[in-house]
């Protein structure tokens, strides 16, 4: 009886130990797929937010890339822009080129015709002289005026306008100089009427229609003009609007 309990003693003890020891390794086991979940939980997390990152940085470069095709769509809309205002700005200016230049030739041909309706109607109570037999030059002191003056009577009939005249007068007196009418006053000194000798020059303000003239003043009241009525002529110095004046040339 004794021997008996002993053993069911013993055999209570043993399963008692191994109850334990399950119960430990039970624990341990817990514990293990505890921590395996948390390693998950933790690996997913970082999954997550590693996902999430790249879905940012994507989703910024391709906001980028658009305010960037954005940027080069205006650009090259404004350049577009500015590249039509330049051409329609061109096409403005030659078109109003050409209109300018169109009314200028008609000013210019109708100034030409009033002039000589101008010279014709002056000259209608005056004869114009064309022939160097028909006149002759005045007394002078100077050489250089008798040269000129002769220069320029020996012109007459020849057409060209007056600063071509004035200039081939001024060659005879070794003289060389071409531009516009009132540039010829800058090659002397202003004389009065009075002190006029031939080979003076003669400038016009207002040598017809507001168009400033040069002539030559060969005495005697008289003056080789170029350019009216498409010949050289003699006419009386005081037939244009304005009044003639004299310069003595250096």
């Amino acid at each position: 009886m004794r021997e008996q309990q002993v053993r069911d003693k013993e055999s209570v003890e043993n399963k008692k130990v191994e109850v334990e020891k399950k119960l430990v390794e039970q624990s341990q086991n817990a514990k293990e797929l505890s921590d395996l979940q948390n390693e998950l939980s933790v690996k997913k997390a970082e999954r997550e937010v590693y996902v999430s990152s790249i879905a940012i940085e994507k989703a910024s470069a391709e906001k980028d890339k658009k305010d960037l095709e954005a940027k080069r769509d205006e650009a090259i809309r404004q350049a577009e822009a500015a590249k039509k205002a330049e051409a329609e700005r061109i096409a403005k200016l030659k078109a109003a080129q050409e209109q300018q230049a169109k009314e200028q030739q008609t000013r210019n041909a109708l100034a030409a015709q009033q002039v000589g309706q101008g010279i014709a109607t002056a000259t209608s109570s005056q004869q114009s002289i064309t022939s160097q037999a028909d006149v002759s030059i005045g007394a002078t002191s100077s050489a250089k005026g008798q040269a000129i003056a002769a220069a320029a009577l020996a012109q007459l009939g020849v057409m060209q306008d007056c600063t071509r005249l004035a200039t081939n007068a001024l060659r005879a007196a070794g003289i060389n100089y071409h531009g516009w009418p009132i540039g010829y006053m800058s090659l002397g000194t202003v004389v009065s009427a009075a002190e006029a000798q031939p080979g003076d020059l003669i400038y016009y303000a207002n040598g017809g229609m507001g168009l400033a003239h040069i002539a030559v003043y060969i005495g005697n009241g008289k003056a080789v003009h170029g350019g009216w009525n498409g010949n050289t002529t003699v006419v009386n110095t005081a037939y244009v609007g304005s009044g003639p004046v004299f310069i003595r040339v250096k």
